[in-house]
C-alpha cells in the first residue's frame, strides 16, 4: 500500500513525539550548516573540531579543488556537504579527502545498497515498518550525541537478505544526515539490540560483509561514531565481535561495549531520549518508526536525483 494511504502526516507524528531537537526539518542549503547551530554548538565545533570560521572558506575551496581534479567522483560540492566531511574529520584536509573519495566510490561499487532506492517499493516499505534502524528524535542533552537504535535480530534471516536491511538503514541514515547539522558536531551513539539473535543472523555476517561494514563506518561516512553499545548480548557475542575488531582501528575498538540486558542504558543515555521500551521516558518506538517511514517515503524525488552522485570508476585515474 502506498505510504500516503496508510500513514499519518508528518505534522501529526511530530505532535505525538513531542518537541524534536534532532534536526531542523530542512533539506538544507549552503547556509544551513551555520545558521541552525547556536553559539554553544559553534564554540564546541571550534574547540574540538578545529572549525575556525575565519579559515572555513579556505578549507571549502581546497576541497572543491580536490573535487575538480577528481571529477570522476561526481560528488556533491555544496558548502553543506563539504562541511559535513570537514567537521567529521576535525578539519583534517587529507582525511576529509580520503573519506569523500571512499564515500563516492562506495556508492558506485555497492549496487546492493545504493541502487533501486524507491521508498515506495513494497520491500523497502516493509522494512521501514519493521523499524530495524531507528534514529531517536531527541539528542542526549549531556553529550549532544544522536542515538540510533539498531534492532539487528528483528528480521527472519530465511526471508530477508541482510543487504536489503542495510540498504534501508542507509536510506534512513542519509535522510538523517541531510537534516541534522548537530550530528556532525557531537557525533552519534549506536545501540545494537541483539534480542532474539540466532545462528541464522550470524551466518549472514560473512567476513567480507563485516570488513565492508567496518570500512563504511570508519572510512566513508563523515559522522563520528562515539560509542557502540551491544545490548541483550548472548554469551558468545565476542566470537562475532572479534571479527569486527579485526578490521577496526584501535579507537573504534575501544568504543565497543557489551551488556547482557538493556538496563545499563539508562545510566549511559539520558532517559528522556530513550523510548519506554528501552527503559526511558521518550516517545514510544512505534511513533519514532512511523516518523522515519514518513520522512523516507516523502523523499522519493530526492533519492531519484541522488542516484547520480557516485563515482564513475571507469574514469578513475591516479589523481589525488
Amino acid at each position: 500500500m502506498p505510504p500516503e494511504e496508510d500513514s499519518q502526516s508528518v505534522a501529526t507524528l511530530n505532535s505525538e513525539v513531542g518537541n524534536l531537537d534532532l534536526h531542523d526539518q530542512r533539506d538544507g542549503c549552503p547556509d544551513t550548516c551555520v545558521t541552525t547551530l547556536d553559539q554553544q554548538d559553534l564554540d564546541y565545533a571550534k574547540e574540538f573540531l578545529k572549525d575556525d570560521p575565519e579559515k572555513r572558506s579556505e578549507h571549502l575551496n581546497s576541497l572543491r579543488q580536490f573535487l575538480q581534479f577528481n571529477s570522476y567522483l561526481n560528488a556533491h560540492d555544496d558548502d553543506e556537504t563539504l562541511l559535513r566531511f570537514l567537521r567529521g574529520c576535525k578539519f583534517n584536509q587529507q582525511r576529509a579527502r580520503e573519506k569523500i573519495r571512499n564515500f563516492y566510490e562506495l556508492r558506485a561499487t555497492s549496487p546492493e545498497w545504493y541502487d533501486l532506492r524507491d521508498p515506495k517499493d513494497q520491500e523497502i516499505q516493509r522494512l521501514l515498518r519493521m523499524g530495524i534502524f531507528i534514529p531517536l528524535l531527541k539528542r542526549d542533552s549531556a553529550t549532544g550525541q544522536t542515538v540510533i537504535i539498531v534492532r539487528a535480530a528483528l528480521h527472519n534471516p530465511r526471508e530477508t537478505a541482510f543487504n536489503s536491511i542495510l540498504k534501508v538503514a542507509k536510506m534512513v541514515m542519509e535522510i538523517l544526515t541531510r537534516q541534522s547539522t548537530v550530528l556532525y558536531i557531537y557525533g552519534l551513539r549506536a545501540v545494537i539490540d541483539l534480542d532474539g539473535v540466532g545462528l541464522g543472523h550470524a551466518l549472514q555476517l560473512t567476513p567480507h560483509l563485516i570488513k565492508k561494514l567496518v570500512h563504511t563506518w570508519q572510512d566513508c561516512y563523515p559522522v563520528r561514531t562515539r560509542s557502540i553499545d551491544f545490548v541483550n548480548s548472548p554469551l558468545h557475542i565476542n566470537m562475532v565481535l572479534n571479527i569486527f575488531r579485526k578490521f577496526m582501528n584501535e579507537k573504534m575498538r575501544q568504543r565497543i561495549h557489551t551488556h547482557r540486558t538493556i538496563k545499563p542504558l539508562v545510566g549511559l543515555i539520558n532517559p528522556e531520549v530513550l523510548p519506554v521500551e528501552y527503559g526511558g521516558t521518550g516517545p514510544k518506538l512505534n511513533s519514532v518508526i512511523d516518523y522515519w517511514r514518513n520522512e523516507v517515503s516523502n523523499k522519493r524525488d530526492w533519492f531519484t536525483d541522488d542516484y547520480k552522485y557516485r563515482a564513475n570508476m571507469d574514469l578513475k585515474s591516479d589523481a589525488s
